[in-house]
C-alpha cells in the first residue's frame, strides 16, 4: 500500500463531515501517511544494527516520537523543520485519538490535514533518498559506522 493513500482518505473524511469520527480520523490519517512514508524509507535503507543503537526502531518498526526526535536533531535544517512539523502533526494526532472529552473541530481538521499536505510537498521536494542518507549519517557519526 502507498502511504499517500492516507492522506487521499484524509480528504475524503474531511469532506464527508458527517461525524466528529471523520474529523478524528482524516487528523489521525494524516498523520499516519507522513509517518508510513518515512518509516519505511528508514527501515530500507538503515541497517537494523544502527536502528537499535540509536534507539531510533526495530525490526519492522520505527518509534513514533523517537522519528521526530531524530529529524529535530538532524545535522540539516531543513530536516529539523521537518521533524518539527512532524512532531506537530503527531501531537494533533494523539489529541484527535485520545483527547475524547475536546470536540476537534472541523476548522482543525482542516488545518491538520493541509500541515500533513505539506510537509508530504516538502518531503517529495527534498528527496526521500536524500533525508535517509543524512538521516543515517547523522546516527553513525554518533553510534558508529560498524552498524
Amino acid at each position: 500500500m502507498n502511504p499517500e493513500d492516507f492522506l487521499n482518505t484524509a480528504l475524503d473524511l474531511l469532506q464527508q463531515n458527517k461525524r466528529e469520527a471523520d474529523l478524528r480520523t482524516c487528523v489521525s490519517r494524516g498523520y499516519y501517511a507522513l509517518y508510513h512514508m518515512l518509516s519505511q524509507k528508514l527501515l530500507a535503507d538503515i541497517p537494523l544494527t544502527l536502528l537499535q543503537a540509536s534507539g531510533l526502531g526495530g525490526k519492522a518498526q520505527i518509534g513514533h516520537e523517537r522519528l521526530a526526535s531524530v529529524l529535530k536533531g538532524a545535522s540539516h535544517i531543513k530536516l529539523k523543520m521537518m521533524g518539527g512539523f512532524l512532531d506537530n502533526l503527531r501531537i494533533a494526532r494523539l489529541k484527535a485519538d485520545y483527547n475524547l472529552s475536546r470536540p476537534l473541530s472541523h476548522a482543525t481538521a482542516t488545518i491538520e490535514h493541509e500541515n500533513a499536505r505539506i510537509l508530504r510537498d516538502q518531503l517529495q521536494q527534498f528527496g526521500l533518498s536524500n533525508l535517509s542518507r543524512i538521516v543515517k549519517q547523522d546516527l553513525e557519526s554518533i553510534f558508529g559506522s560498524t552498524h
